[in-house]
């Protein structure tokens, strides 16, 4: 009976131990020699790696900078605007770090977006986004400290609240 518990005591530890190590290897950090950018997206961004659904960490700071490159109004008695931008996004996604031979400063990622972890950007009172034909994705750059880089080209219409009936008295809110 002893020998029985014993020896199932054993097989546990065995299994916990190479589950373990199988954890550690997920988590390591690939080493790429002379792969293209392509190849090594594919091994890092592969399924069963890494996630696109779930946030990079428990905090993630995302720095956004918005570049205006036009701003019109179609309609002037409609207090509505039309503004044209860029959106650059930037965050540190450690699921992503990668180990190189100096080669890569960055990888262009544009084709693997639709794989890639990307924030939610919401505009508060704002009128409505013009969507175009295709997103016109700029770029998308992953370093291998696990930096991301996202530029993006949006245009929304933007709806003024003030009252011009008393211009310039008037209190827009």
């Amino acid at each position: 009976m002893w020998s029985w518990l014993f020896c199932l005591l054993a097989a546990a530890s065995l299994f916990m131990t190479s589950s373990m190590a199988q954890q550690q290897n997920s988590d390591e950090i690939p080493r790429f020699e002379s792969e293209t950018d392509k190849q090594i997206l594919d091994v890092i961004l592969d399924r069963k790696r890494y996630d696109y659904r779930m946030r990079p960490s428990n905090f993630t700071l995302v720095n956004v900078t918005v570049l205006i490159l036009s701003l019109s109004s179609p309609d002037e008695s409609s207090l509505k605007y039309e503004v044209e931008f860029l959106l650059h996004q930037s965050w540190e996604d450690p699921r992503l770090r990668f180990q190189d031979n100096g080669r890569y400063r960055y990888l262009n990622a544009i084709s693997h977006y639709q794989g890639l972890w990307t924030p939610d950007i919401y505009f508060i009172k704002h009128g409505e986004f013009k969507q175009p034909l295709a997103q016109v994705h700029m770029a998308l750059k992953i370093f291998n400290n696990g930096s991301v880089r996202y530029i993006t080209r949006r245009s929304m219409i933007l709806n003024c609240q003030g009252n011009l009936q008393i211009f310039p008295f008037d209190n827009p809110k």
